[in-house]
């Protein structure tokens, strides 16, 4: 926070870019967030855009510059003014390509001040662009790392622009790169003693919040302290200066599913416990231990329904628990108590929102550790298994979707028992498509015969719009069988 700060207050700032990067669960939200509090407190905060994988409009590339923009027009009247005269000419451009909505959103309206003599601020305004690698596309990503840097090049642009990112492979290369012309100041964010303190703080402030809340039922040890300093102890020393862990095991201890403070905060001291004498080597491993046990608590009869809707958050866009549950018909009770135990990790939508809100995960992390089979083991998500049942389980709800949209091209009995399918399960359509999205890799389907099957049986007619590069990636893969190069796609 300190090169930060000195950043953002330097008067003779030559850098107004600064690339904040490190590896999972190091922090770098949290530090983002104490960042944008600061100087909205000192009222330099311009916009901030927090990226999130779990949230499709969050990982939109599309609705990060309108974002910004109604951020600084909220704050600044005369880019207001300046902002709501170009909307006025060019109204479209809320939809446009990424880089046409920065050029008019953001270097234009501050453009137009500056050659009216107009400054929108004395002190340059701050905007924070959160898990840029969480941003759903990898062109988008880098294009925005280059749009950043080119804004930030330009004198007219009372603009500072902190990113904070995964060093993940391309956007390092965007970076580094000696013919992109790339000039910003940049800090890795490691675990260090700063790290540790912080990561104790912040554990001490959750407790405090857990303890006001639930006051009445909980029991202060001997020592006057709660959590007793023992279990605090253990809990400091096991997130070892990671903010996902500490995070994660604030999340058991408060859980309001559970409303008990007390036996959660046992739960979590069983399950750190070990992970010293268990040979870790980094505070990273210890995560993956940490998620192993979180997940080792989920009973044998509900294992293969978390399984299934694991596997659909790890590889599926986000989808709705009703959604996913339509694939694999479960009853709501049972699927609410089979995730009761993951709400540390989990972010489960309640029953009245099943069909509305998406399940997701809280950090990334989480997903790194279920997709890679070397970290997770048994829990790992079989990719194999999520095909087939996309395949076999989506093609036919969605064909039922189609039914009903084109009712005009099927018999009154198919449309009956279409209409019926989807009242009772009350899903969208666009969510059902997962069927064909994954057309490419039916041949590592685990049973490739039944989606064979499946697709034979579907109604490709009804699609007016059917993206034919995933059908011919599909049918490639497929037609060396000769029963299935018999369906038509019309």
């Amino acid at each position: 926070m300190a090169k930060l700060e000195r950043w953002l207050f330097n008067l003779y700032q030559q850098r107004k870019m600064f690339w904040l990067y490190g590896p999972a669960g190091v922090g770098k939200s949290a530090v983002a967030q104490s960042f944008a509090e600061l100087a909205r407190d000192r009222k330099c905060l311009g916009a901030a855009h927090f990226f999130f994988a779990g949230d499709k409009k969050r990982s939109d590339p599309l609705r990060l510059v309108p974002s910004l923009a109604y951020q600084l027009a909220v704050l600044d009247e005369h880019y207001k003014q300046a902002l709501t005269h170009l909307l006025a000419n060019d109204p479209a451009v809320l939809y446009a390509a990424l880089h046409l909505q920065f050029q008019k959103l953001i270097i234009d309206p501050f453009s137009l001040l500056a050659s009216h003599s107009q400054q929108a601020t004395e002190h340059p305004y701050l905007i924070i662009i959160d898990g840029l690698d969480e941003c759903s596309d990898e062109q988008a990503q880098r294009m925005l790392v280059q749009l950043i840097n080119d804004a930030a090049q330009r004198a007219d642009l009372p603009l500072l622009w902190l990113v904070c990112s995964r060093p993940e492979s391309h956007i390092k290369r965007t970076f580094s790169r000696p013919d992109s012309g790339i000039i910003c100041d940049r800090e890795e964010l490691i675990i260090d003693d700063e790290t540790r303190e912080d990561v104790e703080r912040y554990l001490r402030d959750s407790f405090r919040e857990i303890y006001i809340t639930y006051s009445d039922v909980i029991i202060v040890s001997q020592d006057g302290c709660w959590p007793p300093q023992d279990d605090f102890d253990l809990i400091s020393y096991a997130s070892s200066g990671l903010f996902v862990f500490a995070s994660t095991s604030v999340r058991v201890v408060g859980d309001p599913n559970v409303g008990d403070p007390d036996t959660q905060l046992r739960l979590l001291s069983s399950i750190l416990w070990g992970l010293d004498e268990a040979g870790i080597h980094s505070p990273l491993e210890a995560l993956d231990i940490f998620y192993t046990r979180i997940l080792s608590r989920v009973s044998d009869f509900h294992l293969p329904i978390v399984m299934h809707f694991l596997g659909f958050c790890s590889y599926s866009r986000p989808r709705s628990v009703q959604g996913i549950a339509s694939l694999y018909p479960v009853e709501q009770g049972v699927f609410y108590s089979a995730m009761q135990k993951l709400h540390s990790v989990v972010k489960v939508p309640p029953p009245e929102d099943a069909s509305k809100k998406f399940i997701s995960f809280y950090h990334k992390s989480f997903e790194d550790y279920l997709q890679d089979p070397r970290r997770s083991g048994k829990y790992h998500p079989s990719w194999s298994k999520f095909i087939t049942t996309a395949v076999t389980k989506g093609l036919p709800l969605y064909n039922h979707f189609l039914t009903c949209e084109f009712p005009d091209r099927v018999s009154p009995e198919q449309l009956a028992q279409s209409q019926s399918i989807v009242r009772r399960w009350s899903f969208a359509g666009e969510e059902m498509r997962v069927g064909i999205m994954v057309l490419r890799n039916i041949h590592r389907a685990a049973d490739t015969a039944s989606c064979f099957a499946a697709v034979r049986e579907f109604n490709f007619s009804l699609m007016e719009d059917i993206d034919l590069t995933i059908l011919a990636c599909a049918i490639k893969h497929v037609c060396f069988l000769s029963d299935v190069c018999r369906f038509q796609v019309t």
